[in-house]
């Protein structure tokens, strides 16, 4: 995305100006779940799942997003940069190229409902950063049964109005029992796809649905997967020391990095002994879920303003830990 340090915008007699650290809120503006809070710990909590036309109400989602020509103060126009504007309140998302292609919320909306059928319903969506990035998340209608466990398989869309990031379409998987999210990639499967925002609609829709033909092979895949890692015999604490060791003590090593080590630590000892973890106690699949545990529900090392948003959109892109977790789980 370009820099816009006092650019301007002009368009139906409005003249606007970016200010590069305008661009830089985080946090969630709309945003509704269903029935609980979710894995994330924000939004508003409903009763009922929404189809579209009520999602798009309760999420926040209401509004449009246009490019509009940038002009410097003095009245020259910027060639081949746009502002994406959101057309309720004329607030400034972000700077884009001439190719970029603006993909509306309600179009998302409609991309699930075709892919998914009559009475597709939606457990969260809304957007974050003051509506530079937009997320909806569908409950596919068959779960899946990983050793015993079940597990709840969602497609999740985001879209990024700011020219950031392409359309993601992402298989999010949540266990059931404890609401943690799974979202480790595995070699065997794909569970993230791109859509560039310069794609024609058809080539969209076409990618869309070769993305839900792709989740059920990721949860098959995942079920392969499971049912290696619960016969691999390893305690927890060998897992954990290979994952996250504690510093050695050095020149290096200061109090509070080892403070913090210990801090995650004693928060995944604890979790490994939760109930229902019990039939998976000291198996590689045992270890993962209980890193799952920890990233879903555990209490950061710092506590900041913003910790739940950061949280949340770890979980959409893919947790670091997470993935490591998984990959060792693998190896042993």
């Amino acid at each position: 995305m370009m820099s816009a340090q006092r650019l301007g915008l002009e368009g139906a007699g409005l003249r606007l100006n970016i200010e590069g650290d305008d661009l830089m809120a985080h946090e969630v503006e709309t945003m509704f779940s269903v029935r609980h809070v979710p894995w994330h710990g924000l939004g508003v909590v409903l009763e009922e799942a929404p189809d579209s036309e009520k999602a798009l109400v309760q999420a926040g989602l209401l509004w449009g997003v246009e490019k509009r020509q940038l002009f410097l103060n003095n009245g020259q126009r910027v060639p081949d940069h746009f502002a994406t504007v959101r057309m309720t309140d004329d607030r400034i998302l972000g700077v884009v190229g001439r190719d970029y292609k603006v993909i509306q919320n309600r179009e998302a909306f409609m991309w699930t409902d075709a892919l998914l059928g009559e009475g597709a319903v939606y457990e969260t969506a809304g957007s974050l950063r003051e509506g530079r990035r937009v997320w909806l998340c569908a409950k596919l209608p068959e779960p899946i049964d990983l050793v015993g466990d079940q597990v709840d398989m969602y497609l999740l869309f985001t879209n990024s109005h700011d020219g950031s990031s392409s359309i993601r379409v992402a298989i999010t998987p949540i266990r059931v029992v404890c609401q943690n999210t799974l979202t480790y990639g595995l070699k065997a499967a794909k569970r993230t796809w791109s859509i560039r925002h310069t794609s024609g609609a058809k080539e969209r829709l076409n990618q869309a649905a070769m993305a839900l033909k792709m989740t059920y092979r990721f949860g098959d895949a995942m079920r392969i997967d499971a049912e290696r890692l619960v016969e691999k015999r390893v305690p927890f604490e060998t897992y954990l020391d290979k994952l996250i060791p504690l510093p050695k003590i050095d020149a290096k090593t200061t109090e509070r990095m080892v403070a913090n080590t210990k801090f995650v630590r004693d928060q995944l000892f604890e979790m490994a002994g939760l109930w229902d973890l019990a039939s998976f106690r000291d198996t590689a699949y045992g270890g993962l879920q209980t890193v799952a545990n920890y990233v879903s529900h555990g209490e950061p090392v710092r506590r900041t303003a913003n910790f739940a948003e950061n949280r949340f959109e770890k979980l959409i892109d893919g947790h670091e830990l997470l993935q490591r977790a998984h990959d060792l789980a693998v190896a042993i």
